[in-house]
């Protein structure tokens, strides 16, 4: 988180999509988020304040990460900046 908070705004801002060290170390950093949604797949959850308790149910566990913080942790694992490399598009490289 630290890594991301820091460098990434930097990168942004003022370095260009190369292939070198920096654009491997974001692989392998959105590797680590798209292990954490695997994991918020099969996570249980509690609900506070009922008899419920734990919720291990994967049904509900899966419903309740789709309709909560999915779409934001997708959109944050997604190359945009490998695409526009990839396909040789400067548009979809500014996308990061």
């Amino acid at each position: 988180m630290v890594y991301t908070a820091v460098v990434t705004p930097y990168e942004v801002a003022f370095l260009s999509v190369r292939l070198n060290m920096l654009f491997v170390v974001n692989r392998i950093v959105d590797f680590c988020f798209f292990v954490d949604i695997v994991f918020n797949f099969n996570m249980q959850y509690i609900i506070s304040g009922t008899s419920a308790g734990r919720i291990t149910d994967r049904k509900r566990i899966i419903r309740q990460y789709l309709t909560g913080w999915f779409f934001l942790d997708a959109l944050s694992v997604l190359p945009f900046d490998a695409t526009g490399l990839i396909i040789g598009s400067q548009a979809v490289s500014q996308l990061k």
